[in-house]
């Protein structure tokens, strides 16, 4: 259990170098993120040094802090629920995840790279939903494939 305050702000340096700032009840969202804050709080004042988030630039983390916030204080999933045979992605992420498809692999990428499962499983759905009774030859086209 950790000693961290739920409305603790914690700095996250993007690959980019940009910092951004997110608190420790939303940071929780990722376990990437949520064991870094865990092992820097023991080190340094979180408002002040921030956390290097390499792998990820700052419009992705930007978007990711943005999802995060929004869930902050939902309960992490179960294994179980990690890896859903059904994955119902709510109307709210529906409308969070309508950005291209170059952006929407970068998100993917990045709540895979930061170990947020709902949103790997929201966004991995929404690109399921878009190859839908596709041919071979539309799924080349949409995603620029040769």
């Amino acid at each position: 259990m950790s000693h961290i305050l739920p409305d603790t702000i914690f700095k996250l340096e993007t690959s980019d170098h940009q910092i951004l700032n997110i608190t420790y009840e939303a940071l929780q969202q990722s376990q990437t993120l949520t064991n870094l804050a865990e092992g820097f709080s023991d080190s340094i004042n979180p408002s002040e040094e921030p956390i290097p988030v390499k792998g990820v630039s700052e419009p992705n983390l930007r978007k990711i802090i943005e999802w995060c916030e929004h869930h902050k204080g939902e309960p992490l999933p179960t294994p179980e629920e990690s890896q859903p045979k059904t994955v119902v992605v709510p109307e709210w992420d529906r409308t969070f995840l309508e950005v291209s498809d170059v952006d929407l692999f970068d998100l993917i990428c990045a709540a895979n790279f930061l170990d947020i499962k709902r949103l790997l499983n929201y966004s991995c759905r929404l690109v399921s939903d878009m190859a839908k009774n596709k041919t071979p030859g539309e799924m080349r086209a949409r995603f620029g494939i040769e």
